[in-house]
């Protein structure tokens, strides 16, 4: 068996336009080069060992995992856009047709794609939230002070206590001095605009928590929760203080 990051270390050293293979005689990943079947380098990857204990990573990995391979991920393959445009394309073409791609306004196109998959997953989100079965006992309840001024502690059992009433699941993200309450969805990793006027209305300023079809607003662009760093119960740090500011 090899490790995760040996095997991504050996990949980040390749050509990107380079063939994998398996060697079947030793069961050795091989790399050959673009013009030919010559071996570039390899790898030992061995047989499966179902005793073999994993070895877990530490925070630092984790978080470059949860960002780093999500960055890299691809969205859309060779074979996928092969298959959109109707016909097969010569490896001197994707080079050409990578760099056309981010010249075009087929971003806007994506954008619109994005969009619809985040809007769609808020109408879901909304459809599971329901309006508080005794308001008065919510009203004001994050007091006047700021957000970012609230202990850990009674933040998180304030949220958990709107969720258990409602549905909606709700976390504070603080980026220096600066706060901001968020709808986190934990089957997505996304997250949503709040509400101003239930926002208002948390904190007293506001005599209703408005209708709860408005209590989710538009997706987070700028952070998602997997580049948070959790510091209690439904609270979380941002370590960009540009990305909360925005």
């Amino acid at each position: 068996m090899i490790a995760v990051q040996d095997l991504m270390s050996w990949l980040r050293g390749l050509d990107p336009r380079s063939g994998v293979g398996i060697r079947e005689d030793d069961l050795t990943l091989v790399a050959t080069g673009r013009d030919s079947n010559s071996t570039r380098g390899c790898i030992r990857v061995g047989g499966s060992d179902s005793s073999a204990e994993s070895t877990p990573l530490t925070e630092s990995a984790m978080s470059h995992y949860q960002i780093g391979v999500a960055a890299s991920h691809a969205v859309i393959t060779v074979s996928d856009l092969q298959e959109m445009v109707g016909s097969r394309l010569t490896r001197t073409e994707l080079e050409h047709v990578r760099a056309a791609i981010k010249r075009s306004t087929i971003s806007d196109f994506l954008k619109d794609v994005v969009f619809a998959v985040t809007e769609t997953r808020r109408h879901q989100l909304t459809d599971s939230v329901r309006t508080f079965p005794d308001a008065a006992a919510y009203a004001g309840s994050l007091g006047p002070q700021p957000l970012s001024a609230m202990p850990a502690a009674q933040v998180g059992s304030i949220l958990a206590e709107i969720e258990s009433a409602t549905g909606l699941a709700l976390i504070r993200v603080r980026c220096g001095d600066e706060a901001r309450l968020c709808v986190d969805d934990r089957a997505t990793g996304r997250l949503f605009e709040v509400d101003e006027v239930l926002q208002s209305w948390l904190h007293g300023y506001d005599t209703s928590p408005g209708l709860p079809v408005d209590w989710i607003g538009s997706a987070i662009g700028d952070f998602t929760r997997d580049e948070l760093v959790e510091s209690g119960p439904r609270d979380y740090v941002l370590p960009k203080i540009s990305a909360l500011l925005s």
